[in-house]
């Protein structure tokens, strides 16, 4: 659990120059997903997919932290009511 919830901060500690110097490391051409680009001739990185993976990135952890004290209040009373249906 631990181990999650660094990865989930890690956009919080990391420099977003680092942040795309890493994307363009895994998803270019030279990269280790740059089959897709290669192969297929999808554009990822330089285009509209990569700036939903880096908004992705960055917008994530907020949601996260936003989501998850709602979701701990809830409870089981919604599992527990499914469960009988």
């Amino acid at each position: 659990k631990n181990a999650l919830q660094a990865a989930i901060d890690l956009p919080f500690a990391v420099s977003p120059v680092v942040v795309g110097v890493a994307l363009i490391a895994l998803w270019g051409t030279a990269g280790l997903f740059g089959f897709v680009q290669n192969n297929l001739g999808a554009q990822i990185i330089f285009g509209f997919p990569g700036i939903v993976l880096a908004s992705i990135f960055v917008t994530l952890p907020f949601v996260i932290r936003e989501v998850e004290p709602v979701l701990h209040e809830i409870g089981t009373d919604q599992e527990e009511a499914s469960a009988t249906l």
